[in-house]
C-alpha cells in the first residue's frame, strides 16, 4: 500500500479530524494545498496520540519513557486534535516580508490569539507526507501536515509548546539529553506524529546491513565526524519579544523556521 494510498484510507476510517478552515488572503491553489495538510494533520496526531507509550519512536522525539511524561504528551496530542476541530480556525496567506514572513519561515502563531495560523510563502514549497519517501533528504525539516501540527500546539489553550530546537537531528538529540525539554518542544510532537504514521524507525536486515531510506540522523552521534562537513547554524527562537513588539502584536510570534 501506498503512502498516499494510506493516508486516504486514514481520512476515510477516521472520525472527523479537521474542520475546514476560514481563509484569508490566500488563492484558490493555496486553500486546496492548506486544506489537504490540515485534514492530513488531524489524521496523524489522533493515531500518534494513541501510539504513545513505551516505544522506539517515543523515546526517540521525547527521551526516556516515564508514564507521567507519555501522558502529559498524549494529552497534548489530543488537545492538538481538539484544536483542528474549531470552528474558530483561520487560515492566513501573508505575502513573504508580511505577518512575520520571513525568508526562512514556514508558517507562524501569536500563541494568546487561536485558531489563527499565518502560512507563508515556504509553507507552500513543503513536502506533504506522501511526496517522498521516508529517509529522504527533504524530509529532514518535516512536512506540511507536521507544520500544522507544530504550530497548533504553540497556542496557550492547545499545548503551549516552545521553540527549543528544530530539524529531526537537533531534536532527536536534544530527547536524549532533555526528556522535560522534549515534551514542550513543538518539533517533538511534529516528528514523533509523521513516523508513528508514516516514517517508522528502521530494523536492521537478518544479514545485519542497514535497510534503505533510514530517517535522517537517527540515532544522530553525539560528535560529528572529523569529515563531516561544517554543520549549519542553527536557527535562533523566533519567539522572542522584540519581534512581537515591533509588528504590534500582543504576544510572542511563534514559527517554524525553514532551514
Amino acid at each position: 500500500m501506498t503512502l498516499r494510498v494510506l493516508l486516504a484510507a486514514l481520512l476515510l476510517v477516521l472520525p472527523l479530524t479537521a474542520r475546514a478552515a476560514t481563509f484569508e488572503r490566500c488563492e484558490k491553489p493555496e486553500i486546496l494545498i492548506a486544506e489537504e495538510a490540515f485534514a492530513g494533520a488531524g489524521a496523524i496526531v489522533l493515531v500518534a496520540a494513541a501510539q504513545v507509550g513505551d516505544t522506539e519512536a517515543y523515546n526517540r522525539w521525547f527521551g526516556t519513557f516515564s508514564r507521567d511524561r507519555a501522558e502529559a504528551v498524549r494529552t497534548n496530542l489530543k488537545a492538538v486534535n481538539t484544536a483542528l476541530l474549531s470552528d474558530e480556525m483561520v487560515a492566513v496567506c501573508p505575502n513573504l516580508g508580511e505577518d512575520g514572513c520571513l525568508r526562512d519561515t514556514y508558517a507562524n502563531v501569536y500563541p494568546d490569539q487561536p485558531y489563527v495560523i499565518n502560512l507563508c510563502p515556504n509553507f507552500f514549497a513543503q513536502p506533504n507526507m506522501t511526496d517522498h519517501r521516508p529517509g529522504a533528504p527533504e524530509l529532514e525539516n518535516g512536512t506540511r501536515e507536521g507544520t500544522i501540527i507544530h504550530e497548533m500546539s504553540h497556542f496557550h489553550v492547545v499545548a503551549d509548546t516552545d521553540d527549543l530546537c528544530y530539524s529531526r537531528s537537533e531534536c532527536a538529540r536534544m530527547a536524549r539529553r532533555d526528556a522535560l525539554g522534549a515534551i514542550r518542544n513543538a518539533d517533538s510532537y511534529q516528528y514523533f506524529a509523521e513516523d508513528v504514521t508514516f516514517y517508522p524507525a528502521p530494523r536492521p536486515d537478518p544479514g545485519g546491513d542497514p535497510l534503505p531510506d533510514l530517517p535522517i540522523d537517527w540515532p544522530p552521534a553525539d560528535e560529528p565526524s572529523a569529515n563531516a562537513p561544517p554543520a549549519e547554524v542553527a536557527p535562533i527562537d523566533r519567539t522572542m519579544l522584540p519581534r512581537a513588539s515591533d509588528q504590534g502584536g500582543a504576544g510572542c510570534l511563534s514559527c517554524r523556521l525553514a532551514r
